[in-house]
């Protein structure tokens, strides 16, 4: 099934410097139904302290979701994939990939995170207020410091087989003869072991058996 997320990043986020040493980035995006009237408004604001997060060292990430002709921080959130809040965050390269979940604490879901390396990573907020929609709020944060990243050029992988788990298991990706835009394509993953016996007996984990998550430049999908 596609997951299609209404996506709230409408070119750069506004940086806006409240505090000596905090740093807060705001998102802005409209809800709008299917008649094309608007229904909500929502806010996103993401806060990092240090205001400059260094590599190796914890920044303390707070993200505030706001509904726009209120201002109050909203404090309830229905669950998507039994969790209130999916945090992505991908190195600008594509070669870096976390994926955590956070929990509403005063207004505020909040974690502190080390940055593996300098560089920059998009950060994706996947929320859904209650009784509202579900979307996505993208953010650019810079990290500096040491290690620097070496860039990696992106290529076209033509591995459709992946050993994974310390060799464990194999998971295979299998493609249609010709993919577009546009228009839907079936993506058909495999699992064995390592002895190519097909793995069968999986359990849900975050209400499915599997997630694929599909990240291009400024936007991420979510197949389950």
């Amino acid at each position: 099934m596609n997951r299609h997320l209404d996506h709230l990043n409408h070119g750069a986020p506004h940086q806006m410097s409240h505090a000596k040493d905090k740093t807060h980035v705001m998102e802005h995006g409209e809800h709008v139904d299917i008649k094309g009237q608007q229904t909500l408004v929502y806010n996103v604001n993401l806060q990092t302290d240090p205001t400059k997060p260094m590599a190796n060292a914890a920044t303390q990430i707070a993200i505030i979701v706001t509904e726009q002709a209120v201002g109050d921080a909203i404090d309830e959130f229905e669950l998507v994939h039994d969790k209130p809040m999916h945090l992505i965050i991908v190195r600008d390269d594509l070669s870096y990939f976390d994926h955590l979940h956070l929990e509403p604490q005063n207004g505020a879901f909040t974690t502190a995170y080390s940055f593996p390396q300098a560089g920059d990573y998009k950060l994706w907020v996947d929320v859904k207020p209650k009784g509202g929609r579900q979307f996505l709020a993208a953010f650019w944060v810079h990290v500096e410091g040491q290690p620097l990243h070496e860039r990696i050029s992106l290529a076209v992988d033509d591995q459709f087989t992946k050993v994974v788990m310390n060799g464990q298991y194999r998971v295979s990706l299998a493609l249609p003869s010709e993919l577009g835009i546009h228009h839907g394509s079936n993506l058909k993953f495999s699992i064995a072991d390592i002895d190519g016996k097909p793995i069968t007996d999986l359990q849900p984990m975050l209400g499915a058996k599997a997630h694929c998550k599909t990240i291009t430049a400024d936007f991420v999908i979510e197949v389950k």
